[in-house]
């Protein structure tokens, strides 16, 4: 027998320890034959996770490695484990592993098996090597061309000896391996190319190889790659080998690879023409359905029937021509799908689109949601009338928001073509019909529609649904003249059917909510057939759009639009209050509130149940019922409705929890603990109680009184190995609560609107950033959107979890890349906590006291009154933020302002009284804070003003103390309101905290912000604070943006030029100019950056002398040291502070600001402060500033400036230093 050999499928070269190596990757691209794997290994604990050989998979349609992929062997916690898929993981029954230990691992991956490549593994501890897996599949098949990722996750040491992959051949011979066709790959003649594929190594040098079937030469190839594309293989089956001769005439042949040619063979086609889609049977009521089937190429020798999977058998089969047809009677009730199967005389199989039928259990019920004719169009216009005459929607957030107004909805210019309505192109043109959350039978939306012009795009009749305000299934569109549909991915598909410009069609859209798929009609012919819906949740709305214009004019016409339902009578019941999940305290009273409807009759009562038990009931809406004096334990909750004909429905089970001592949620096993603050521990209990909270040897107790108790535990330093955990007792019913891997570190609110609300999944580069995710010690704490009219003393679904790969994705993606920065830079654990609701304004995120208190909100308070659900006014501050106000946290980042964008006068009031309100209802009046100032957007709504909820921003960043501002205006997206890549936002998010909270010496953490302005002939000249290195443009173009007025106010663009590191701008139009603002406006494209490459922020600025009729003055900065001792200069860790005496000499009441700043070498280093006061006509006022002098700060310049306002800027006085 021939010696065999190791031949290496790459250098083994890989020696070293795995703690400084972390992932080691090798690529052999192997498709075929046997390979073997090798490794020496040793794991200095059991407590974290090791992989070894993972298999990748090659995507060749994306042609890239997928990152989600199967582990040959898994170490944890002293087992082995193999997983069949990433998510089957079995244990290796006979294998285990210790610390400290070496290893040696071998595994054998075998190709060309019956189900995929297989493996076997041996594994010696150094008493002699045993095998402990066998023939174990490997998910995916022979589409597994990349073999062999070393992958250890661990803070602990991994050191190894070496790693291998190697072939065993015959010694002295050729190693030849056929890499391609595949086995048993099959190939039609005179279409398919066969490839050949070889690949052949040898000592002495290969000289060539060839490649046969059966005993046939097929071609000689003398230098690799050794391929050859087969054009001419005849019909039948090929036993396919590859033969590599040596220079030294020796020689081998690869294993075989067995392959069949066949003749071409159009599939037969069968089409179902009767009954129409989705028709509705009585219960034993004969189906007839009829179908058409032919073959291009052939005859049909038969045509079965299919519902589901199951041939129908039992019915009767006739035949007419090419008319198929057969008749049965479905044993069941429900939803069908049929599906025609032809069969030619090849035995070529053929199957059609499938035709769906209900068959109902009760007589069938007909819901109208609308129905309008349109006669009277003379009441629909643009402010009013599409609300109130037809109840329509507009579109907002995640769903349809009853406060919203038609647009774009006219009528039209064509009396002779009746009374109806039209919708112009553009995004603004729609009507949203709301539908009330059904969740069975099949909606029916349909109208009479007619199009002028065939060079638009109209989207009609396409369902929404609540978990998203895009389409997520577009059912039905015009393009050109076609009729199309739309897949999840937006990619048309045509329906053969064309349409004529300026005739009426009949169009139904019928959506079968029983399996989540539509069909559609245009004039009673199917044009689409029970396609499916990819993505699906609960159906909210149907939709009209005139969307996306391509050429010239256009307008869709409706008339006649009906939307309904046709279902069995059902009953729904739902608890809306508690939530699942909820902990309660025991001995008190719940209050248990459920929605019910009915599709037939009324409701006439709800019961409620805990398991089997009833507790009550309640007949009026909204059905409440309160369980008084809840017990201890674990209750399943759910609600029976009955409808007035006799239809009962039951919800879903509700889990509530009730405790005796209970803590809230922001307390958990996992979680992070605020580093050098004390430590407050709260909940509630029973009266007659006491609570003991052990942590770190430390214990607190506390009685409980009025149903509460509180303990604070010393504050603790972090750092990155500690482990720590929490025991809760109490003295009446022994342990409450353990809570274990706790870690002390810097923790961060992360809250605002949908921009922080969006999770990694969504992120552009989540394919990239979610798999190298694995932070062990970074925290995410998530909660669900929870508005209450009152302070909850917990948030709904709160829970904290590891950040991992597969944790992150359903996390705030600006949140989490600010958090990885943190930990990164600062080496310590971070607690991230989410507490983000879309399309929200900050009236919902402050108090009732707090938005109260500010006069200057009144208007604001009033106009926000109204809102409901999640944007009502204080809501998700009382239900998401109050809870956890107790616990001490550093700081907060901010990412809102969208949804009050047409408040932009006032968003500096809403902002500085969230900080201010959330820093003195947290206790910390040094609570940090880090703003996401909004980026570009191209909102042509006219009252929508970005530029001043940026300024506002900005002014707040520069007003209060310890507010740090991200400049994103170059990261947005002119087309959505959520810009696809968070990464930018998030770093610039921390740079802003590293520098302002952290103190690290970072040249430049901020982009250009103005300084100071000179005037020239015909010019004016701008100075910038952040500039580092250099100001430049991106795109080495002249910097872009820019305009400047005169005294008019007029601003004209302005011609920039970067010079000495300013900015000097002009403008033809303006001779004189005084003003001049940068990126203005809600959509500017800015190219000016600093050295740094991050965007200048937005300013408006003029110049002007000191004012006359207000005057200020002052005897200049006064330097401080820690002590309070006044200095001659300014000294670190001390103070500086200015008084300025503001008079007013006007007959008017006028406004002075005044702005007190620290700059070292040209970088505004202290965030400045101002106070703005309202000075009576000759009245006078003071005004005293201080700021804190940085630890760190050298070569500081100290400067007071007196404004009439920071958005204007125009002087009262000098500069103050």
């Amino acid at each position: 027998m021939a010696q065999t050999v190791e031949q290496d499928v790459f250098d083994p070269v890989l020696n070293g320890d795995m703690s400084t190596v972390g992932t080691i990757s090798i690529t052999p691209n192997i498709t075929s034959g046997d390979v073997y794997f090798e490794a020496k290994v040793m794991f200095t604990g059991t407590d974290y996770v090791a992989n070894l050989f993972r298999v990748r998979h090659y995507n060749s349609s994306t042609t890239k490695y997928d990152n989600y992929t199967p582990t040959i062997l898994e170490f944890q916690g002293g087992k082995i484990y193999t997983r069949h898929g990433y998510e089957d993981v079995t244990e290796v029954a006979n294998a285990s592993y210790a610390a400290n230990q070496w290893y040696t691992f071998k595994v054998l991956v075998k190709f060309g098996g019956q189900w995929g490549p297989a493996f076997d593994v041996w594994m010696d501890d150094g008493s002699g090597e045993k095998q402990i897996v066998w023939n174990r599949v490997v998910t995916g098949g022979v589409n597994f061309t990349n073999l062999g990722r070393v992958d250890f996750s661990a803070e602990q040491s991994t050191p190894f000896e070496y790693i291998k992959c190697y072939r065993l051949v015959e010694e002295g011979a050729p190693a030849v391996f056929l890499e391609s066709p595949l086995p048993n790959q099959s190939f039609v003649v005179g279409e398919d190319i066969i490839p050949l594929s070889a690949s052949a190594s040898y000592g002495a040098g290969v000289e060539k190889v060839e490649f046969y079937t059966g005993d046939t030469l097929i071609k000689t190839v003398t230098g690799e790659p050794y391929t050859y594309h087969w054009a001419d293989a005849a019909v039948g089956t090929h036993i396919i080998t590859a033969k590599a001769y040596g220079t030294d005439g020796s020689f081998a042949v690869s294993s075989p690879v067995t392959i069949s040619v066949e003749e071409p063979n159009a599939r037969p086609v069968v089409e179902i023409t009767a009954p129409a889609n989705y028709t509705l049977f009585a219960p034993g009521e004969p189906v007839t359905i009829t179908a058409e089937a032919a073959d291009p190429d052939g005859t049909i020798q038969k045509v079965d029937f299919y519902q589901g999977m199951a041939k129908l058998e039992n019915g009767t089969l006739t035949q007419d021509g090419s008319t198929y047809s057969y008749t049965f009677t479905p044993e069941n009730t429900g939803s069908s799908v049929i599906t025609a199967v032809a069969t030619d005389d090849r035995g070529k199989t053929g199957a059609g689109p499938s035709l769906q039928i209900e068959v109902g259990s009760s007589p069938l019920v007909e819901e109208t949601f609308y129905s309008y004719d349109f006669n009277d169009y003379t009441a629909v216009d643009q402010t009013t009338g599409p609300k109130n005459k037809f109840n329509a929607w507009a579109t907002s957030g995640g769903g349809v928001a009853p406060d919203g107004l038609m647009s774009g909805v006219a009528a039209p210019d064509k009396p002779e073509w009746g009374n109806c309505i039209r919708l112009d192109s553009g995004f603004g043109a729609q009507l949203a019909l709301p539908v009330p959350n059904p969740t069975s039978g099949i909606i029916a939306a349909e109208g009479d529609f007619r199009f002028t012009g065939t060079d638009v795009s109209r989207t009609l009749l396409h369902p929404r649904y609540t978990s998203s305000a895009s389409t997520i299934a577009q059912v039905f569109s015009t393009s050109g003249n076609n009729f199309i549909t739309k897949d999840s991915s937006f990619n048309e598909l045509q329906t053969g059917y064309k349409f004529t410009e300026n005739e009426w069609y009949h169009i139904k859209v019928l959506v079968n909510l029983n399996n989540a798929t539509y069909a559609v009609e245009v004039d009673g012919e199917t044009v689409v057939r029970m396609a499916l819906i990819s993505y699906w949740d609960r159906f909210n709305a149907v939709n009209l759009f005139g969307l996306g214009q391509t050429n010239g004019d256009g307008s869709v016409y409706i008339d006649n639009l009906k939307i309904s339902r046709r279902a069995a009578p059902s009953v729904t019941a739902s608890i809306s209050e508690p939530y699942s999940g909820k902990i309660v305290q025991a001995g008190t009273d719940v209050t248990i509130t459920s929605l019910a409807s009915t599709t037939d009759g009324s409701i006439e009562k709800v019961e409620y149940y805990n398991g089997s038990t009833f507790l009550g009931e309640s007949a009026t809406s909204p059905y409440t019922f309160v369980w008084e004096d809840v017990p201890a334990g674990e209750h399943r909750l759910t609600a029976k409705a009955y409808s007035s004909t006799g239809v009962a429905g039951t919800s879903n089970v509700t889990t509530l929890v009730s405790r005796a001592v209970v803590l809230p949620s922001i307390f958990g096993s996992d979680m992070v603990l605020q580093q050098n603050m004390p430590i407050k521990v709260w909940g509630t209990g029973i009266d007659g109680d006491t609570v003991t909270v052990s942590f770190n040897g430390e214990e607190k107790s506390a009685p409980v009184s009025g149903g509460e108790w509180a303990v604070e535990l010393s504050p603790l330093a972090a750092d990155n190995k500690t482990q720590y955990t929490m025991s809760v007792e109490s003295a009446l019913h022994g342990s409450v609560s353990t809570f274990t891997n706790i870690m002390m570190g810097e923790v961060w609110v992360c809250s605002g609107q949908s921009n922080m609300e969006r999770t990694m999944y969504s992120d552009g580069e989540a394919a990239v950033e979610m798999p190298k995710a694995n932070y062990p010690n970074i925290r995410l704490f998530s909660q669900s959107a929870n508005p209450s009219a009152a302070e909850q003393i917990d948030v709904k679904n709160g829970g904290w979890a590891v950040c991992s790969p597969n944790t992150v994705g359903s996390f705030s993606a600006v949140g989490y890349y600010f958090g990885r920065e943190i930990h990164l830079s600062q080496d310590v654990p971070v607690g991230l906590i989410s507490a983000t609701v879309g399309g929200t304004q900050v009236a919902s995120w402050v108090s009732k006291e707090a938005l109260s208190a500010n006069s200057a909100l009144a208007s604001y308070k009033n106009s926000t009154a109204s809102q409901t659900g999640n944007r009502i006014q204080n809501g998700l501050y009382n239900g998401m933020i109050a809870p956890l106000m107790p616990l001490s946290v550093k700081g907060v980042i901010w990412y809102q302002g969208e949804s009050d964008v047409y408040y932009g006068n006032l968003y500096t009031e809403l902002l500085s009284t969230l900080i201010t309100s959330w820093r003195s209802e947290w206790g910390n009046e040094d609570l940090e804070f880090h703003v996401v100032q909004l980026p570009n957007y191209n909102d042509t709504n006219a009252s929508a003003r970005y530029d001043l909820v940026r300024a506002s921003q900005f002014e707040v960043s520069q007003t209060l103390d310890k507010v740090g501002l991200a400049i994103t205006l170059d990261v947005g997206d002119s087309n959505d309101v959520h810009p696809l890549y968070k990464q930018p936002v998030g770093k610039r998010l921390a740079l802003s905290a590293r520098y302002l909270t952290y103190g690290e010496d970072i040249e430049v953490y901020q982009g250009p912000v103005f300084k100071s302005m000179e005037k020239g002939d015909g010019t004016l000249s701008i100075d910038f604070y952040h500039t580092g290195t250099e100001l430049k443009t991106d795109d080495g173009q002249a910097p872009a943006c820019f305009e400047v007025s005169g005294t008019d106010g007029v601003f004209y663009p302005a011609e920039a030029v970067i010079q000495d590191g300013k900015i000097v701008v002009s403008s033809p139009g303006v001779a004189d100019p005084v003003s001049v603002r940068y990126a203005y406006g809600n959509d500017p494209h800015v190219n000016l950056y600093n050295s740094a490459d991050l965007p200048a922020a937005p300013f408006l600025e003029t110049y002007a002398p000191v004012q006359e009729g207000v005057t200020a003055v002052s005897e200049g900065v006064v330097y401080r040291d820690a002590q309070g001792a006044e200095t001659a200069e300014i000294t670190a860790g001390g103070t500086v502070e200015v008084t300025v005496t503001v008079t007013n000499h006007t007959e008017e009441l006028a406004d002075a600001v005044v702005v007190l700043a620290l700059s070292e070498d040209g970088r505004l280093v202290g965030s400045g402060m101002k106070q703005k006061e309202r000075i009576s006509a000759g009245g006078s006022r003071e005004i005293t500033l201080s700021l804190a002098v940085p630890d760190n700060a050298e070569n500081l310049t100290a400067s007071a400036f007196a404004w009439d306002s920071l958005f204007t800027m125009r002087p009262l006085s000098s500069v103050i230093q």
